[in-house]
């Protein structure tokens, strides 16, 4: 008897033992697969992040520079902590958190839009634009609708 090939997760490279996503052939794990859903365990509150020790300096950084990249380690809040802190730090900022998966960048926005300043969110993938409007100031995206970007 053969044993199957193990499987990761797309989005945090965890066993993937969730589902796979018809679109795009991609599995993922069941926490990865509930959150992009919108079956998440939700708490009171938001939790503490690593970057909400940095998020002074953060703020700082990104402001004086017209393109930032930001690299931390997975979970630590880079993708869903830092746009919520530039949003609330700067009135005028346009942001694009890109993702490397489609699931990812929509798992983000659903969330995202959960929040009190659900308009303030918008979705970018491929060629479609869901739910963007003229107060939308951060787009999630995927990198391949970044790269097209003329």
């Amino acid at each position: 008897r053969q044993a199957a090939a193990a499987r990761f997760c797309a989005q945090c490279e965890r066993r993937a033992d969730g589902a796979v996503d018809p679109e795009d052939g991609e599995f993922y794990c069941r926490r990865c697969w509930r959150e992009w859903r919108g079956e998440a365990e939700g708490g009171g509150g938001r939790p503490r992040l690593p970057v909400d020790e940095h998020a002074a300096e953060v703020v700082r950084l990104v402001s004086q520079h017209r393109v930032s990249l930001i690299a931390g380690q997975t979970g630590c809040g880079k993708s869903s902590r830092v746009p919520q802190l530039l949003l609330e730090a700067r009135p005028d900022a346009r942001l694009m958190v890109a993702q490397p998966r489609r699931i990812a960048a929509h798992g983000l926005f659903e969330r995202a839009r959960r929040g009190e300043d659900g308009h303030l969110y918008g979705l970018r993938m491929g060629h479609g634009v869901r739910d963007e409007g003229p107060s939308t100031r951060c787009w999630y995206v995927t990198t391949g609708y970044l790269v097209r970007l003329p």
